[in-house]
């Protein structure tokens, strides 16, 4: 593999990484005005119960903790 490739999967896993790290803020950040729903088996939205929300967040704010920050650096 060329080192341009090795630097394509980086950059594109840097960015996954990002994005989901986005996605775990704002469901934090915004948990304490926002319903959470799933999805069931049958495609149906299911929201999960005020009693379990705090839970929930709670799991969310463990894993951002345990991802951390993205483990490569790239510099010029």
């Amino acid at each position: 593999m060329a080192k341009d490739q090795y630097l394509d999967i980086i950059l594109s896993t840097m960015e996954w990484h990002e994005n989901k790290v986005k996605q775990l803020k704002n469901i934090v950040d915004n948990s304490e005005e926002s319903k959470i729903k799933f999805q069931d088996d049958k495609g149906d939205q299911v929201e999960l119960p005020e009693e379990h929300k705090k839970g929930f967040i709670m799991g969310i704010t463990i894993a951002l903790e345990v991802i951390g920050e993205f483990p490569v650096k790239i510099s010029k």
